[in-house]
């Protein structure tokens, strides 16, 4: 018996047989046809998952995942468009900083979908399929495309988030564009991408960055007053080594001071868990001082001591990645783990995720002369050097997810253009309905108050 879980639904249960342990039957044999059992047909062992929508006040059934004959899976578009039944690959993630991993885990689960298929494995058949299911988008690519144009408002307060930033590396240090920190060898106006906005010890409204949030919050002219708080300019990377920053800080048990207004109770607890994470901090910062340099083509920015936590372990593969990916009950990865092999790594994975671990089990074993070792150093070894790739936070951020060399000064593209509303007989005469209905509605709601 297998269970399958519709997507966003109630989960039905299906019952069936092997196929393989079938006996075949000779139709030629009249009395064998009557010793055998019944013949079974070939099982529907992956049924079509839908999920419910409101479309206009009423419920309608989207295609989440269909299997088709030769193992390939299709899906459904929740928006008002024609792609009812499409290849899955319409509903991949977006190639940005946020869903890239996303997207590389989709169509790593895809082809292993595909896989499992043609071998006949319906347990990871079933089991990649959830996974599609899970990463795939709502709409299709078109659709998400032609739904990411910003508004008006959005659009200006990022064209001035721009402005600043290149205003700024125009400075620079005085003397040449880029970075504001005369030290940083992120020099000429291909930095701008990676200028950051320092506020120092100055009072923070909001980060400039945040153009969404300054749209509704005052526009232009607000982020106009809120750069008045701006201390410097600098890069990412040295926005990350700035005492002000809370990005890549390690607390030594041994040094740490105690908070002003902090009780005992809790200066010990943090005194507790800094003796688990440093020594698994320090041993990364050790790995990252052995490769030296940002392994982005063409950067060559140096590992010094003092500057790793400005340096990331980048999954060349997204899928390799170890990290908790238990399900709740609402069948999406989030909660606590449920005991799974990648428990250690916990939720965020790779490198950081298992040196922020703050349990016990984590803790990172030393021999007599203090030099790392044990199960915990191994699964470190193991995800760091042979899965990653070490970049700094500038092309980890900045360039990589853009798809730019290290000296090509980014380009945004032109917004395409709106479209436009066609003021035919069809669209008006669906305007003044709607305008109808919410007037009827308001009327009704008057009434029962009254």
């Amino acid at each position: 018996m297998a269970s399958y879980s519709h997507y966003d639904s109630d989960s039905e249960s299906w019952d069936f047989d092997n196929a393989e342990d079938t006996v075949p039957l000779d139709d030629s044999d009249s009395e064998s046809w009557d010793l055998q059992c019944e013949p079974c047909e070939e099982p529907d062992a992956f049924p079509d998952h839908w999920h419910s929508k409101t479309n206009h006040g009423k419920i309608v059934q989207v295609l989440t995942s269909r299997v088709d004959a030769n193992g390939g899976l299709w899906g459904g578009c929740d928006n008002n468009c024609r792609h009812k039944d499409v290849d899955m690959t319409m509903f991949a993630p977006a190639k940005s900083t946020r869903t890239n991993g996303a997207r590389q885990n989709f169509f790593a689960a895809l082809a292993a979908f595909v896989e499992a298929w043609k071998s006949k494995d319906w347990t990871e058949a079933t089991k990649q399929r959830a996974i599609v299911e899970r990463l795939r988008t709502k709409k299709c690519h078109l659709c998400c495309k032609s739904m990411k144009r910003l508004g008006p408002a959005q659009e200006a307060c990022k064209d001035e988030w721009d402005r600043m930033r290149q205003e700024a590396c125009r400075i620079g240090d005085g003397t040449t564009p880029g970075c504001c920190n005369p030290a940083c060898p992120e020099r000429g106006m291909a930095a701008w991408i990676a200028i950051s906005a320092d506020h120092g010890e100055n009072p923070k409204r909001r980060d400039l960055s945040d153009y969404f949030w300054w749209a509704c919050h005052g526009g232009v002219l607000a982020m106009r007053e809120e750069e008045k708080q701006i201390h410097q300019w600098p890069c990412v990377c040295c926005h990350m080594l700035e005492p002000t920053s809370k990005s890549g800080r390690i607390n030594n048990p041994k040094t740490m001071e105690r908070k002003p207004n902090q009780t005992e109770q809790r200066f010990r607890d943090r005194q507790a868990t800094a003796a688990i994470t440093f020594p698994k901090y320090e041993y990364v910062n050790t790995l990252k001082r052995a490769i030296g340099a940002c392994q982005y083509p063409d950067c060559g920015r140096m590992v010094v001591r003092g500057n790793e936590p400005s340096f990331h372990f980048d999954h060349r593969v997204e899928s390799t990645k170890r990290k908790c990916r238990c399900l709740n009950d609402e069948g999406k990865p989030k909660g606590g783990c449920h005991g799974c092999a990648d428990r250690e790594f916990g939720r965020s994975g790779g490198v950081s995720g298992l040196a922020g671990n703050l349990t016990q089990a984590t803790a990172l074993e030393k021999d007599a002369d203090g030099n790392p070792m044990g199960r915990i150093k191994d699964l470190i070894d193991a995800e760091a050097t042979p899965k990653c790739d070490l970049l700094c936070t500038n092309c980890h951020v900045c360039r990589k997810p853009r798809g730019i060399a290290r000296h090509e000064e980014f380009v945004r593209p032109a917004p395409p253009p709106r479209r436009q509303l066609r003021m035919d007989e069809k669209n008006v005469k669906e305007r003044a309905y709607r305008t109808a209905r919410r007037a009827k509605r308001k009327r009704d709601a008057a009434g029962e108050a009254a």
